[in-house]
């Protein structure tokens, strides 16, 4: 299952930012792939930057977060 995975890089993105409620953000992606049992890599890091973004006014940390995501993802993509 890919909930350890989406634990982990949720308390690594968040690791400095206070101000984003963490379970939140893992809820939101649980939600929209509950129906997954299995879920590529890239895939759950996209699910997890759109849940970072979907909200009605990102601010900077919203944004720092995914930035964090959304590069290691395109260093896994040029590889």
């Amino acid at each position: 299952m890919y909930l350890n995975k989406l634990k982990n890089w949720t308390l690594w993105v968040l690791k400095d930012i206070t101000t984003i409620d963490a379970s939140n953000i893992v809820r939101k992606v649980t939600n929209k792939l509950k129906d997954k049992e299995q879920i590529a890599s890239k895939e759950l890091q996209q699910e997890l930057i759109n849940a970072l973004l979907d909200i009605p006014e990102p601010d900077y940390e919203h944004n720092l977060a995914a930035g964090r995501l959304y590069s290691s993802l395109i260093s896994k993509n040029s590889t």
